[in-house]
């Protein structure tokens, strides 16, 4: 596959998937299926948007390295090429992340996420390095993460300028809460990469309106079909109503967002539960929520799903 042609698969909802596990914390393959049967029944496919397991959501901060190839797996035969694959390759060793990257090449996958070093704040050349020996190492499309509350680092624009000198950037997901510098990102790198709204679908439709060609979704695996609404709003260029949506689906972002220690993984397997599509199980450090986080979590999700 061809950069342009890589390029044209990442754009619209770039849902970051969980990682069913079983109740005795192993992966849960058939719920890994039942996931994308969900989540394409929902609307979800290859016209509208790509599924990137492995990401934080999916707790890859938890997972072995043979689980996640595992889970690489097991995505691809659910998804069954109806929509496009993008993984999640982070660790704190640069070994097991081209281990994993050379992994998801062999499998299929259209591309990569990765963010820069995190743990220890990462100098400019340590990122610079970073992407560059991920890049020499496969073929394949490369989505350069701004994670910056994990890196410690917001990526400036002259090390992302100094990341595309690597032919297989296809992608930023750009979580900056600057808004001066994602206008300079859209308008320095538009023309080179698809940049991801990194911060979900509350902040649709300004993201959009800026330059950006899709948005990360949270929310998608617990409310896909509110997700599609709003990508197919803004692809018919219905603004207003995109706006009144996503004005709609804040609190429960907000809600998500408050639960800090990656415990909104809780909140989406908790729905997911109540929908039978997957266990409420969890891996430590994430725990089960508290009841009554669970009975304002169903409160905001029944409003949105009932509006």
């Amino acid at each position: 596959m061809t950069r342009d042609e890589m390029i044209k698969l990442i754009r619209g909802i770039a849902l970051t998937a969980i990682t069913p596990f079983k109740k005795d914390g192993s992966i849960d393959v058939d719920g890994i299926d039942r996931l994308i049967q969900f989540l394409l029944e929902k609307g979800i496919s290859d016209k509208n948007g790509i599924l990137i397991p492995l990401s934080t959501t999916g707790n890859f901060l938890s997972l072995s390295l043979e689980e996640k190839k595992c889970v690489i797996k097991a995505f691809l035969k659910a998804a069954a090429d109806q929509i496009p694959i993008v993984v999640g390759c982070n660790h704190i060793r640069l070994t097991e992340t081209i281990e994993l990257a050379k992994f998801a090449q062999d499998q299929g996958v259209v591309s990569i996420m990765v963010s820069p070093p995190f743990y220890w704040k990462p100098t400019d050349d340590q990122i610079i390095n970073h992407y560059h020996q991920i890049c020499e190492s496969i073929d394949i499309g490369v989505i350069i993460y701004n994670n910056h509350w994990a890196s410690q680092v917001d990526i400036s624009l002259k090390n992302l300028n100094r990341i595309l000198e690597n032919q297989n950037i296809i992608g930023l997901k750009e979580s900056t809460h600057s808004v001066f510098k994602l206008i300079q990102v859209h308008r320095l790198f538009a023309d080179r990469i698809n940049i991801f709204n990194g911060l979900g679908e509350a902040y649709e439709p300004m993201y959009t309106h800026l330059g950006s060609k899709g948005f990360t979704s949270t929310l998608g695996n617990i409310i896909p079909e509110l997700s599609v609404k709003i990508h197919s709003l803004i692809v018919e260029k219905k603004f207003e109503e995109a706006q009144q949506l996503a004005n709609q689906l804040a609190p429960l972002s907000d809600f998500l967002d408050s639960l800090t220690g990656g415990q909104y993984i809780a909140a989406l397997k908790h729905m997911l539960s109540r929908f039978g599509v997957c266990e409420d199980a969890v891996r430590p450090p994430v725990i089960l929520l508290t009841r009554s986080e669970i009975e304002r979590l169903e409160q905001l999700v029944n409003g949105v799903r009932h509006n």
